[in-house]
C-alpha cells in the first residue's frame, strides 16, 4: 500500500506527538507517584487512588506510546506487515485504558462516598 502525502504527513505528525507525549506523561506521572509516596500529608485515600490512576498512565508511557511510535514508523516508511507488533500495539493501547477507566470510577465513587459522608 502506498501512502498518499497527506497520509505521510499525518503519521508524521503523529510520531511527533506521541513522542512529545512520552516524556510528559512519563515525567508527570512520575512526579504524581513519588509526591503521593513521599509525603504523609498526600496520603490519604482518594490520593492513593489518584497515584493508582498514575502508575497506569505511567505504564502507558513507558510501554503503550513507544509502541505506538513504533508501529507508525513503521507504516510511513511502508515496512511488511508485523502482525505481532501490531498485537501488542492494540493490546497496550486497550489493556491501560481500561485499567486507567477503572480507576476513574473507583476515584468518583470514593469522592461521591466522602461527599455523602461530610
Amino acid at each position: 500500500m502506498f501512502l498518499t502525502e497527506h497520509n505521510y504527513r499525518n503519521l508524521a505528525a503523529l510520531i511527533f506527538v506521541n513522542s512529545l507525549a512520552i516524556v510528559a506523561t512519563v515525567f508527570l506521572n512520575a512526579l504524581v507517584i513519588y509526591s503521593v509516596s513521599t509525603r504523609h500529608s498526600l496520603q490519604s485515600n482518594s490520593n492513593v487512588l489518584l497515584a493508582c490512576l498514575a502508575s497506569s498512565d505511567l505504564f502507558a508511557g513507558i510501554v503503550g506510546l513507544p509502541i505506538a511510535v513504533a508501529v507508525n514508523v513503521k507504516r510511513a516508511f511502508a515496512i511488511k506487515p508485523f502482525c505481532a507488533l501490531e498485537t501488542v500495539h492494540f493490546i497496550t493501547l486497550y489493556g491501560p485504558s481500561y485499567v486507567s477507566l477503572g480507576h476513574l470510577v473507583l476515584i468518583s465513587i470514593d469522592r461521591t462516598w466522602q461527599s455523602r459522608i461530610l
